[in-house]
């Protein structure tokens, strides 16, 4: 009854013993021939420089990711410091505008002379009386200082501007 069986399950170790030795026998003519041969050896170079050629790779990959990574930003911060400072050219044109027509205005009410059609601040001419002593000076006009901080190279917020001064 079992007759069948058996012979089947002993056909199948026999092969599976036949197909161990044969295996074993290719293990070790390949670990024969990669240790003994210069085939072996020229293997062994050639998987080392794929290995090193591939860490090299993956080396420059990455470098070339942090370094658009690093132009990529720049970019932007560049982009951002050249509309502050275009903020800050119309901040100071228009502050000179300012300045220049209240001189002027001061000018104008000062010497009695009605200033140019052109919008150019006209001069006083300069007056022949010698100064007496004691006499005060006049003083300096409103002059703004640029402060740069060199810990912030960007102000915290848009369209902040650094800090000045009145001498």
């Amino acid at each position: 009854m079992f007759g069948d069986l058996t012979r089947r399950v002993q056909g199948s170790f026999d092969k599976q013993e036949k197909l161990m030795y044969e295996i074993q026998s290719a293990n070790k003519k390949f670990i024969g021939e990669r240790t003994g041969s210069s085939t072996g050896a020229e293997r062994e170079r050639v998987l080392k420089m794929l290995v090193q050629a591939s860490d090299a790779y993956a080396e420059l990959k990455a470098n070339l990711e942090e370094g658009t990574k690093f132009y990529r930003d720049l970019k932007r911060n560049i982009d951002r410091l050249r509309q502050k400072v275009g903020d800050f050219e119309t901040a100071r044109q228009k502050e000179k505008e300012d300045l220049m027509e209240q001189l002027q205005l001061n000018n104008f009410s000062l010497s009695g002379t009605i200033p140019a059609p052109s919008g150019e601040p006209t001069i006083p001419p300069p007056r022949k009386q010698q100064p007496l002593q004691g006499q005060p000076q006049p003083q300096k006009m409103f002059q703004p200082q640029y402060q740069p901080t060199l810990a912030a190279p960007f102000p915290p917020s848009p369209g902040s501007f650094p800090s000045y001064q009145q001498q």
